[in-house]
């Protein structure tokens, strides 16, 4: 995961993958700015830990957002749960 950028007004953090030499875009997270990720691979997404952006305001936090079609929901919630982290709709 790469530092926000701004591209045509939108503020991203972007997820890469390596694909040998190269470095493939795998899902774009707007307005976001991680400090750091985990990534669960077993239910299709990744736990971001930064600060989030409302529009007005940045705030710590902790999200959970798709990592990639996998991404299984009704997981992400049980995850959410245990481990206390707010998980929006």
């Amino acid at each position: 995961m790469k530092e926000p950028s701004e591209i045509i007004g939108f503020d991203s953090a972007i997820l890469y993958e390596k694909k040998g030499l190269l470095e493939v875009e795998k899902h774009r997270y707007k307005f976001v700015h991680p400090k750091s990720f985990t990534p669960l691979d077993s239910i299709g997404a990744i736990v971001i830990y930064g600060d989030f952006d409302n529009g007005e305001t940045t705030e710590d936090g902790v999200a959970i957002l798709p990592l990639d079609d996998s991404f299984d929901e009704e997981k992400a919630k049980e995850y959410a749960l245990n481990h206390n982290i707010e998980y929006g709709e």
